[in-house]
């Protein structure tokens, strides 16, 4: 009996308690995909979304919404090119809870026509079209934020300047709550400003830096704790506004030089295997409950 005690408790240790059986940090971010930038009209890059229906990429530059736009394929190919992309884009953004891609303008603090629904062709390519929401964005700390959006809790997070992030609610428009970014934790470093990536996995708030070198860094999405730092291999452009984004499980910073996001995976997936012990772990605990009431 004690033997077949110890197997089963061996089986759920292995199943619950595997460093692998949750999403996890890398120590070094695994470089992915490119997503060029190169022949679209415009200034500076903003961010990108991912939208999973079409498995496609979307972003574009801002500045003026006479700028262009563009969509790639899961390997980074270049699906279309569209400009103008009628937007003065901060970000795009993948709303699961309605299945739209949706966007936040430059105006949106201000005007209710800056937070829209991006139409999409059947192939889910720009039309150049927008639906308007109807919601004023008024919690946005400027007109510069490009936010990332928590499907989950259904928010907004906006990232100005300094260490603060607004959560802003994007049914009323209207901040709910802020929270600071423990930077001083994260050795003080430099970060872009006015963007932010959302990951569901570990619920972070992914930014970068270069200072001690070139590194993803988390923090907390509910406390602004901050959790890791990634090592980003190759070379990497110091922050500066905009320019990164979240998509698709993958940071994506932009490369001044190649006119094109660099991709890099920094979150270790879960692997059947480790899954499947988990679920072995989850059954031993509800037989050896029965087993000894």
């Amino acid at each position: 009996m004690a033997t077949r005690q110890f197997s089963l408790l061996t089986l759920l240790a292995l199943g619950l308690f595997s460093t692998d059986a949750c999403g996890q940090f890398l120590p070094t971010a695994t470089p992915t995909i490119t997503l060029s930038l190169s022949s679209v009209s415009g200034s500076t890059p903003m961010n990108l979304a991912w939208h999973p229906d079409y498995q496609q990429y979307y972003g574009g530059r801002g500045g003026s919404s006479s700028y262009g736009g563009r969509v790639w394929d899961v390997n980074g190919n270049i699906v279309q090119t569209l400009a103008p992309i009628n937007t003065d884009l901060r970000s795009f953004f993948y709303n699961a809870n309605n299945g739209n891609l949706e966007n936040v303008a430059y105006n949106a603090r201000s005007n209710a026509n800056g937070y829209r629904t991006v139409t999409l062709d059947s192939n889910g390519l720009f039309t150049g079209n927008y639906i308007n929401i109807g919601i004023t964005l008024s919690g946005i700390p400027s007109d510069q934020p490009a936010p990332a959006f928590d499907a989950t809790r259904n928010l907004l997070y906006a990232f100005n300047t300094g260490s603060l992030v607004t959560v802003i609610s994007p049914v009323t428009g209207l901040a709910v709550s802020t929270l600071t970014l423990d930077l001083a934790a994260a050795g003080s470093p430099a970060i872009p400003n006015y963007d932010i990536g959302y990951d569901p996995t570990n619920d972070a708030l992914i930014t970068y830096t270069t200072s001690g070198g070139a590194r993803a860094l988390a923090f907390s999405a509910t406390t602004g704790d901050f959790l890791a730092s990634i090592t980003l291999p190759g070379s990497i452009d110091a922050p500066y506004d905009w320019r990164m984004g979240y998509a698709n499980d993958q940071l994506f910073i932009f490369n001044a030089t190649s006119d094109s996001y660099q991709g890099f995976t920094i979150t270790a997936v879960p692997e059947p295997a480790s899954l499947g012990l988990m679920v072995v772990g989850l059954l031993s605990l509800a037989w050896l409950g029965r087993r000894y009431k």
